[in-house]
């Protein structure tokens, strides 16, 4: 467990002294952001073999070969995505971010799926604690450092670390007991400026989202970088906020380690007067670390047998995308898998919950368990046809944006964040009857925004993981088609 009281912190910069004002420095930035426990290689639309943590050592070695001053950062969700994370817990992720040798990283709200208890028992592994200036207990007790101090080619360089309460919200709420989340922006402009005065170079390892990490630019004068995640944007070059002729550069490196972020700087005086920056592929081209192969083989092996089964087959490929924008074929299938094995009326699930594709042709566990990789559970309950129309109202208000909703046994047509034709069994919406709905634990219990379910009177938990259910409707389908697209139909964009 991490301490860090906000004198003790206060007094590390004091000794650290007064920064130096020698001739310019070059300095280069590595980034990357969601990598979600992505440490063997993957396909994507882009390529084959992409990213991996051992092909990343070796690409951060090349560059660290090549130029003198290298600093390597992470903006969170190192955790959740993948089996590896499911039956290890994080364990070979923070091992290999401490064998690739980052110099710092922040909390990610995946970070925390398994509670804090594990991501400080995580912790332990890395050279130094991650950093979270604004997430303390609820007494205000810092659980991880706020920020720390480093030298770097005679230069001192500030690194903080926050989330926003967009990242926080999305935190099953049994997870954020005991925790509390600060206004980021109160709490950066709180040390911001004492940092400022001490250091060359300021920071900040932002879970917040791309969009709100240009507005904390905005807010807060005296930041020199901002290293983002949460939203996995795909930056190809840095964003630039001038406060008079300092520029603030807002990065973001997409997601899985596809790519490796890399900004080059010239730092004069306590302020950049050169940059350049761009996003460099991790390629299969790239000859894996040996080091970080030995570490991750024996998690590998441990589970390979089990998640390379066979459990279904496809003649079509699901993709992971638009999903927010309205009801998508792998989210029609998921949403299909969880109506037909509880026997409801109409089921949801969470879009977010969707989190990798699936294939043309054989279908594995271990790529069910990708798609699938949260531990969320099953549950039904009976609505009345009033609290009916008001979920109706959510599903419509959410289409388009962060936590919509995928659907089974219902269509609808959204117009203005309104819904109507609403279609449920084939008959018009009724608010004189009742309906039966099937969905996950996460939205049953109002996270992600739902707060509508909480006036459920009675939820009936099935205690079967939603993973589960996929395989079951695998197990029943000999062949896994498209299931019938138009679910939801968008007629004008949701403001």
């Amino acid at each position: 467990m991490f301490r860090c009281t906000a004198a003790a912190t206060a007094l590390a910069i004091l000794l650290a002294g007064a920064p130096a004002f020698a001739e310019p420095v070059d300095i280069t930035i590595l980034h990357t952001n969601d990598t979600h426990d992505h440490l063997e290689s993957f396909d994507t639309k882009n390529g084959k073999e992409l990213g991996g943590v051992a092909r990343r050592k070796t690409l951060i070695d090349q560059i660290r070969h090549a130029v003198k001053n290298v600093l390597v950062l992470d903006g969170g969700d190192v955790f959740q995505g993948t089996p590896l994370y499911t039956f290890f817990n994080g364990e070979p992720d923070y091992k290999a971010i401490r064998l690739i040798g980052y110099d710092g990283l922040t909390v990610g709200n995946h970070d925390l799926d398994n509670g804090l208890d594990n991501l400080e028992k995580q912790a332990l592994l890395l050279a130094n604690p991650p950093l979270a200036l604004n997430l303390v207990r609820e007494n205000g007790a810092q659980i991880f450092p706020g920020y720390r101090v480093i030298d770097r080619a005679g230069l001192k360089i500030a690194l903080v670390g926050i989330m926003s309460q967009n990242a926080f919200d999305a935190v099953a709420g049994e997870r954020r007991k005991g925790l509390k989340l600060e206004d980021p922006i109160k709490a950066l402009q709180g040390v911001v400026p004492a940092l400022r005065e001490k250091c060359d170079l300021v920071v900040i390892l932002s879970h917040s989202g791309h969009e709100e990490e240009v507005e904390i630019a905005k807010a807060v004068p005296g930041i020199d970088v901002i290293v983002g995640g949460h939203s996995h944007s795909k930056v190809d070059h840095p964003v630039v906020v001038l406060h008079g002729d300092r520029p603030t550069l807002v990065v973001q490196a997409f997601q899985w380690g596809e790519f490796l972020g890399r900004i080059d700087l010239t730092v004069d005086h306590q302020k950049i007067t050169k940059f350049e920056g761009h996003l460099v592929p991790v390629e299969s081209s790239l000859k894996p670390d040996a080091g970080v192969e030995a570490m991750l083989a024996p998690y590998v092996n441990k589970i390979k047998a089990q998640m390379d089964e066979v459990v279904g087959h496809t003649a079509v490929e699901f993709l992971n995308q638009n999903k927010q924008n309205g009801d998508a074929p792998i989210g029609n299938l998921i949403a299909d898998a969880i109506r037909e094995r509880t026997g409801t009326d109409v089921a949801f699930m969470n879009s977010g919950g969707i989190r990798a594709p699936f294939p043309k042709g054989a279908i594995t566990r271990g790529m069910v368990y990708s798609c699938l990789p949260f531990e969320n559970r099953l549950v039904k309950f009976e609505v009345s046809g009033e609290l009916m129309a008001q979920i109706l109202e959510f599903v419509a208000g959410k289409t388009g944006k962060q936590g919509s909703l995928q659907i089974s046994g219902l269509t609808l047509t959204v117009e203005n964040g309104k819904p109507k034709d609403v279609m449920i069994g084939g008959q018009p919406f009724d608010r004189a009857r009742n309906y039966t709905i099937s969905t996950i634990d996460y939205i049953a219990n109002g996270n992600d925004g739902a707060d509508v379910f909480k006036q459920v009177k009675e939820l009936h938990p099935t205690g079967e993981l939603v993973r589960d259910a996929m395989f079951a409707y695998m197990a029943a389908h000999a062949l896994v088609d498209t299931p019938e697209g138009g679910r939801i139909k968008l007629l004008s964009p949701v403001n």
